[in-house]
């Protein structure tokens, strides 16, 4: 049967009767009364009728896609080399596909190579955060570039370092960074340079565009440095703390794949999806250890359904225990195992396109942030 016959019984139905009826149900209440406005200007509506939805949302939500596959990740904060490697081989056994270690100061190349022990790179991916000076993260770069050289593989190595390059640069470490950008000829599949989503701080849209006018000034710089745009750009990696407005989040990601894939086409490159790690903002844990279960699932699926690469769900006594325990952090695991092998919605590429109002949310922050891109840039 075709769609057209599938139909026909259901004639169309215009958008002043569907308001009407609407108004009817809510006893007097208006239908602009249900908008959700997230910042000035931009009203958003819970029901969207035809009439008022995009036919299709442009960007590379669905190109080049087979799946909607992401990276099981785990955020391991102890410092202690040995201790480190522990919970990476606990991780790796539970199902982890990339192991996220974040350092407070410096390790040597002898500490990279006791928490790596035994670890196989070309299989999983690693992600090293240092919350030092800009001194201890150049240091502990180095150092790992060191081991990484001297016991892998380039080929199908996949490390990504969260630089925070704005930083380097006013800390006059631009050569530094220049010479970072290069570690990705070395290994291909790496990623250098991290810029982080402001969640709360700013205004949704705000958010999104404040990360391309960010990526833009530190490509700039590195370009009077020496370093090819594309090299830049494509060592530029995104962190996503992600709340609690389901809707508003999946929308949010899904906007800033098309605004990445702009920003690739007014630098002259191929678009694709902007590579995105998400992770629970810790703002939004409650103290009740329960309760965290039970957000960090809603906060997941917004990530997973808007097409992160790798997904973090934090311990849900994280508050109580910096490490979590074994039992929360297995719990934090399984969470993704579940989305991905029941909820198969790592098969599905795109799950949200078709929804008119997640469709709709998506246009209008992606607009709104492109203009305010637009009219930002120098």
């Amino acid at each position: 049967m075709s769609t057209a016959q599938l139909f026909s019984a259901f004639p169309p139905v215009s958008f002043e009767t569907w308001k009407a009826k609407l108004e009817a149900e809510l006893r007097g209440k208006s239908f602009e009364s249900l908008f959700t406005e997230p910042e000035p200007g931009l009203r958003m509506s819970p029901y969207i009728h035809p009439d008022l939805g995009p036919k299709e949302v442009p960007g590379p939500l669905n190109q080049g896609r087979s799946d909607n596959n992401w990276a099981v990740t785990v955020q391991i904060l102890s410092a202690d080399p040995v201790q480190a490697h522990g919970l990476a081989m606990e991780a790796l056994t539970g199902g982890a596909e990339c192991i996220w270690i974040v350092l407070p100061h410096r390790w040597e190349v002898a500490d990279f190579a006791l928490f790596l022990k035994g670890i196989h790179l070309d299989m999983i991916q690693l992600q090293v955060t240092c919350t030092g000076s800009v001194a201890d993260q150049w240091h502990n770069f180095e150092a790992l570039q060191t081991h990484l050289t001297s016991s892998y593989p380039a080929a199908g190595l996949s490390v990504l370092w969260g630089i925070d390059a704005l930083q380097w640069i006013q800390a006059g470490y631009i050569d530094q960074l220049a010479d970072s950008c290069r570690f990705c000829n070395i290994f291909p599949g790496s990623k250098i340079m991290a810029f982080s989503r402001t969640d709360g701080i700013l205004t949704p849209t705000r958010q999104l565009a404040t990360l391309l006018l960010q990526a833009e000034e530190v490509t700039r710089v590195l370009h009077r440095a020496g370093v090819d745009p594309a090299l830049s750009i494509g060592a530029m990696h995104f962190f996503w703390p992600s709340g609690r407005d389901f809707f508003l989040e999946l929308a949010s990601i899904r906007a800033f794949h098309i605004l990445w894939a702009n920003y690739l086409q007014a630098r002259g490159m191929a678009p694709q999806q902007a590579p995105i790690t998400a992770f629970q903002n810790p703002d939004s844990l409650d103290l009740d250890s329960y309760q965290n279960m039970i957000t960090a699932s809603t906060q997941s699926m917004s990530a997973v359904m808007g097409g992160v690469q790798r997904l973090l769900v934090l311990p849900s006594d994280i508050r109580e225990n910096l490490d979590g325990t074994e039992f929360s952090r297995r719990v934090a695991r399984n969470l993704q195992h579940v989305l991905r092998y029941e909820a198969f919605l790592d098969k599905v590429v795109d799950p949200a396109a078709g929804s008119r109002l997640v469709e709709q949310w998506t246009a209008q922050i992606a607009q709104t942030a492109w203009q305010f891109f637009q009219e930002s840039v120098d």
